[in-house]
């Protein structure tokens, strides 16, 4: 079954020789017009292709899609894959786990992660992003 989403994804990555990057290509624009099965479909074929399951863009990207999906426990498992294969600056995967577990009620492992993510980001949007995360977790704890 092709949707006019995943032709149009197609013919951006056609270029593309490698089938891991093409799949990461169509998974990443399918995110981008917010076609979460399309792009777990590509995301999942990119790390499927990827040597040594290697991927860690296709596993963040992939986690965002099933956070959107409400699947969490998939969405951490991508998430906690992309912070392992991550090779610097992991500030993303540390939020979109940390928001993860504030959604599940896990608040001292989202602690945990707000705390890598500010270590990590310093002054910047991001870190500004861990602190919110931070007044999050602290409201559902009730202490304010």
């Amino acid at each position: 079954m092709s949707t006019p989403l995943l032709s149009q994804a197609k013919e951006k990555a056609a270029n593309t020789e490698d089938p891991m990057m093409k799949n990461y290509l169509i998974g990443f624009d399918l995110v981008k017009k917010g076609d979460w099965d399309g792009a777990i479909d590509a995301l999942l074929q990119s790390v499927y292709f990827a040597r040594n399951s290697y991927a860690p863009l296709s596993y963040y990207w992939l986690g965002v899609s099933y956070e959107a999906k409400h699947q969490d426990l998939k969405a951490i498992e991508a998430a906690k894959k992309y912070i392992e294969q991550c090779q610097a600056n992991c500030v993303k995967g540390h939020l979109l786990l940390a928001e993860l577990y504030i959604r599940n009620n896990r608040l001292d492992e989202a602690e945990s992660e707000c705390n890598d993510s500010i270590g990590d980001a310093g002054l910047t949007p991001d870190g500004a992003r861990g602190h919110y995360l931070y007044g999050k977790i602290y409201e559902q704890k009730e202490e304010y």
